[in-house]
């Protein structure tokens, strides 16, 4: 009873603040959307990265996301929710250093617009 209960509650909830709104509310809370999908690659065999602890930042101002992980075959997800102008940095072991600047993403009235970075690590 108690779990009709909180069902019915969440979606008069969510009628309520879409009435409010004037947009469908799951519209904006059934999905998250990272504002940046970063894919590391190795610059001369255009494969995986053989590092074995990879760091990848983003900078926007004073926020600051960053990822440290060993699986780098699927792509790292930064600044979740957050439409911004971004420095991106990315460290492996084994690899320079990679930085760029001025990566805008831009978002509608719900979510930011995820931007694709393909980070091209080169051996010293």
């Amino acid at each position: 009873m108690l779990a009709k209960a909180s069902v019915v509650c969440a979606m008069v909830g969510l009628f309520l603040l879409s009435s409010i709104t004037g947009n469908c509310a799951t519209d904006c809370f059934a999905v998250a959307a990272h504002a940046l999908r970063v894919q590391l690659v190795d610059s001369i065999s255009n494969g995986t990265v053989t590092a074995g602890e990879v760091t990848v930042i983003a900078i926007d101002g004073a926020f600051r996301d960053s990822v440290t992980t060993s699986n780098v075959n699927t792509p790292i997800r930064l600044a979740m929710e957050r439409a911004g102008t971004y420095r991106v940095e990315a460290r492996a072991t084994g690899y320079q250093p990679w930085i760029r600047d001025n990566i805008t993403v831009t978002g509608d009235e719900c979510h930011p617009k995820t931007v694709d970075v393909l980070v091209r690590l080169q051996r010293p």
